[in-house]
């Protein structure tokens, strides 16, 4: 990125910080899984987007905790251990409370 001509680096470091607003106010990161997925899976869109770490256990409890971020598909994904539950995106568009993030990842 060291490269880039004219002000190219700046607009996209400006994406960037607008994706990771978006993911703060918005649904968006479902957009980033597949049409099922596990909370594991949004976690790890958060993160990437984010570029820091997001406590597990503080990340599922305020995606359950948001009505209509998610909706248990009532399947399961079978691997090692235990079976995670598969969701989809809910009906919801603005998460209320919004996903913030802090230096300690949410």
């Amino acid at each position: 990125m060291d490269e880039l001509a004219f002000d190219h680096r700046t607009i996209l470091t400006d994406a960037l910080e607008r994706a990771r607003s978006l993911l703060e106010y918005t649904t968006l990161a479902t957009a980033f899984c597949a049409a099922t997925f596990t909370i594991n899976d949004l976690q790890k869109v958060y993160e990437i987007v984010w570029g820091i770490p997001v406590d597990p256990r503080n990340f599922r409890r305020k995606v359950k905790n948001v009505s209509g971020f998610v909706e248990d598909t009532g399947h399961r994904r079978h691997s090692n251990g235990r079976p995670a539950i598969l969701y989809r995106p809910g009906p919801a568009h603005a998460p209320h409370p919004a996903m913030l993030r802090t230096s300690n990842g949410l």
